[in-house]
């Protein structure tokens, strides 16, 4: 029997599985039950995750079987079949990969963005993710720092805007204080903005290379921030 994985860039062939034993005599219309067992190899789960970009995963079974009727000659047949199965990502993410060592993690939804008027934002936001489960690391935060930039012009284009002078000459930014109704949490979800962009640029990590650890970080709090932001502009909206 044969195992694919049907993904965006097409199927992952698995492998072959194998049945606990080669051959099964049946009565008439009896019915048997039949384990196969496939062997995975890290660098197969990898590809299983790259393909899988934080979905369900999606196989395509087909099973080959030979087949006679005991006792009479020339009723030997070859027979082929096909049919998908899913297995929920919550189940493979904390029940199959946990228990065979690969990762130990567990699932947690993270609310979508509507789309529309903030459809530049959850482009870059949703390229972020995609590039996670592909273990791109530089690229999260790339686009990481487009997401928060395409998110800080939806504010300043809603007239939340004022001039910040620096080293670089004028230039504006979101008011946050303005925007939020509040000079204290203003100052608090500025600070957090800036620091997460300041995250997110190459300078940041010179010297050394972009890991797993900052993805991660990256995506948790420009996800933070673009939820609570969106939020409060549909709500002024």
């Amino acid at each position: 029997m044969e195992l694919k994985m049907r993904g965006g860039e097409g199927d992952l062939f698995l492998g072959r599985c194998f049945p606990d034993n080669s051959f099964w005599v049946m009565g008439s219309a009896a019915a048997v039950s039949v384990s196969f067992y496939l062997d995975l190899d890290h660098y197969s789960l990898g590809q299983i995750e790259r393909i899988r970009e934080g979905k369900d995963v999606q196989l395509t079974v087909i099973p080959r079987l030979i087949v006679e009727i005991q006792g009479q000659l020339n009723t030997r047949q070859s027979l082929q079949t096909s049919f998908g199965h899913r297995l929920p990502k919550s189940d493979w993410v904390e029940k199959i990969l946990s228990q065979i060592g690969y990762k130990d993690a567990y699932l947690f939804e993270i609310p979508k963005l509507p789309n529309g008027q903030f459809q530049e934002v959850s482009n870059n936001l949703n390229s972020a993710w995609r590039q996670f489960m592909m273990g791109e690391y530089d690229k999260v935060l790339t686009d990481c720092r487009k997401t928060l930039e395409a998110l800080a012009t939806q504010v300043r284009t809603r007239g939340f805007e004022k001039d910040l002078a620096d080293d670089k000459g004028k230039r504006p930014v979101p008011d946050w204080k303005k925007f939020l109704g509040n000079e204290d949490l203003g100052d608090i979800i500025g600070n957090i903005y800036q620091k997460a962009y300041g995250f997110t640029t190459p300078g940041a990590h010179a010297g050394r290379s972009i890991n797993r650890e900052d993805a991660d970080m990256s995506l948790m709090v420009t996800h933070g921030i673009v939820q609570f932001v969106v939020r409060k502009l549909i709500d002024q909206s």
